[in-house]
């Protein structure tokens, strides 16, 4: 029996009235088709069809998850600056992590909601009065990011889970002695990495698996002292596609030094140039999928969307894993029956809500853990029947639920996410910025707040009209660079963003013979992110066969050479093993 039967009805009426059809998503402008059996999956949600264009629902709901950037916050009972991932105008007030959890602060801030009134507008007073975590990170320590969990002495750590000794690294797992890595899983000793799995003393190496001591790779597999290769397997001794001796290979590496700036540059442009003329992409990145359309994807069945790893019944969705019926969300682990939601764990039944930590029956909430049954709550821990964060008896909780959703339904709440001016990691600068980047009309048209990352800088401890240095002044090669480049500030000027180099890090590069950074290290992200392909997709034709497939945009490579899977796989076994 439903437990909102005046809701259900509502929105069934409303369903029964949708036709199929073209639509026009009213933020891109774009038009999509909607389905019958879309509608019919709909029915099964109970929620009334979004109006915006599938692609971009789900990179507006990434624009909620971590990014990439720090911020200095004023503590909201101290006033002391503390640093933090929330940016500093967001609504939300910060507290440190490890103060934040000793207690639930958001039962603090109840209120009585008025049902004539916009419900987003009073929910806006708890995102204002709740205050989150600064940096959103659990069981970690010796870090310094956002978003991790379960890491060990880190740098500018971010969405990463049960890494150590790194610097830099972006939506990393099991990762260990890594600087500027990005997507990597269980690799080692690597630098300037992205979207592998299983790689050792690696450089520049991205969409690759189990590989061993070697520089500029693509698409290879068990491969070992290479240089320079696409498309290779099980391979050794490789130079740019060309076979060398063991000798050979060994005296043309020595002669390298990628410790220079401009070697490595050299050399990585000479490999991306390389890399449009020789490679070979697929139609698609999956390992053992059923049913299923994306990239990336991993012992995934029934599903659509980017990055998955055991999941089932997905749709429109990206990063997900161990997680079954999920529609329009970013970010969900060990989650079942969650819908337009960014970042879900250990969570069931979640509509509407961000950062939902082991909880079920949630909607509209925001960070909220070990909850059950509430609605329209922000900052809750080990709570259950609350409303706007006050708590109801279990009969009084559902009839005022079944009522507020017949009223958000008809003002045409219900259904939408919250407002992007509600987010704690702004769009601009959330998790979506690095992945799949909004263009200043979508923000404008989403009335996303836009911030000058230079003003925002203004709780920082910085000195005052300190002397911003150019990066061309500091020696190429890192052996050359002295103590008297330690902390002396840079600006990135595309970025809009100081960065340094300090003691420890300095000290790193030179051991491990890795070249100084001349970019800060959120550009340093985005042009690794923009080597691999994109969440958005298009229509392609095999450079083979000639067949239309559906194919996934590649920001630095648009011209690349795909073939549809089949022959790609024939092009592989042609390919000669020695």
């Amino acid at each position: 029996m439903s437990k909102t039967p005046n809701y259900d009805e509502k929105v069934k009426a409303i369903l029964d009235a949708t036709k199929p059809g073209e639509r026009v998503c009213p933020i891109t402008k774009k038009t999509w088709v909607l389905t019958q059996n879309e509608i019919d999956k709909y029915r099964q949600w109970m929620v009334p069809v979004s109006e915006l264009h599938p692609y971009f629902r789900v990179k507006m709901i990434g624009g909620w998850g971590a990014g990439v950037d720090l911020w200095w916050k004023p503590h909201v009972y101290t006033g002391k600056p503390i640093l933090c991932s929330t940016h500093p105008d967001s609504l939300n007030p910060v507290l440190p992590d490890r103060e934040y959890y000793q207690k639930d602060h958001g039962i603090e801030h109840g209120i009585d909601y008025d049902l004539l009134r916009s419900l987003f507008e009073q929910q806006k007073t708890l995102f204002a009065s709740c205050p989150v975590p600064s940096l959103f990170s659990t069981a970690s320590e010796n870090c310094i990011g956002g978003g991790y969990v379960h890491c060990i002495n880190c740098f500018m750590v971010f969405g990463s889970y049960d890494s150590k000794n790194s610097w830099y690294i972006f939506r990393c797992r099991f990762v260990d002695d890594c600087i500027d890595g990005v997507f990597l899983e269980h690799c080692e000793n690597c630098f300037s990495c992205c979207m592998s799995v299983r790689l050792y003393n690696c450089i520049q190496v991205f969409d690759s698996l189990d590989c061993l001591n070697s520089c500029f790779l693509f698409d290879c597999r068990n491969c070992e002292y290479c240089f320079g290769a696409t498309n290779k397997r099980n391979r050794k001794y490789i130079w740019f596609n060309e076979q060398l001796s063991k000798d050979e290979w060994e005296s043309r590496r020595k002669q390298i030094d990628l410790s220079s700036s401009k070697i490595f540059d050299e050399y990585r442009k000479k490999f991306r140039d390389f890399l449009e003329k020789e490679a070979i992409w697929s139609e698609y990145t999956n390992v053992n999928i059923q049913e299923s359309q994306g990239e990336y994807f991993l012992d995934t069945v029934r599903s659509s969307g980017y990055f998955m790893t055991k999941a089932t019944d997905v749709e429109n969705s990206w990063f997900i894993s161990f997680s079954q019926q999920i529609k329009d969300t970013v970010i969900a682990v060990d989650s079942e029956h969650v819908y337009l939601t960014s970042v879900a764990a250990n969570s069931q039944n979640v509509k509407f809500s961000f950062v939902i930590m082991s909880s079920s029956q949630m909607e509209y909430c925001s960070d909220c853990r070990n909850c059950e049954s509430c609605f329209a709550c922000n900052g809750l821990q080990r709570k259950k029947f609350h409303i706007f964060n006050k708590p109801y008896s279990e009969e009084e909780y559902w009839k005022r639920v079944d009522e507020l959703k017949c009223t958000m339904l008809d003002k045409g709440e219900y259904g939408k996410f919250f407002p992007p001016s509600f987010a704690p990691w702004i769009p601009q600068t959330g998790f979506s910025s690095v992945v799949a980047p909004f263009t200043q009309a979508e923000l404008e048209a989403m009335e996303a707040p836009i911030f000058d990352p230079k003003e925002q800088m203004r709780f920082a401890p910085y000195i005052k009209d300190q002397v911003l240095h150019e990066i061309e002044e500091v020696p190429d090669t890192i052996n050359d660079i002295g103590q008297e480049w330690v902390n002396i500030p840079f600006e990135d000027k595309e970025e809009g963003r100081r960065f340094n180099v300090n003691t420890k890090e300095l000290a790193y590069r030179k051991q491990k013979g890795y070249p100084f950074p001349r970019r800060h290290y959120r550009a340093r992200f985005k042009e690794l992110v923009s080597q691999i392909n994109s969440p958005e997709q298009e229509i392609g034709i095999c450079g083979q066969c000639e067949k239309q497939i559906l194919v996934n945009k590649n920001p630095m490579f648009s011209k690349k050479k795909v073939y549809c899977h089949d022959c790609y796989i024939n092009y592989l076994e042609k390919t000669p093993i020695f």
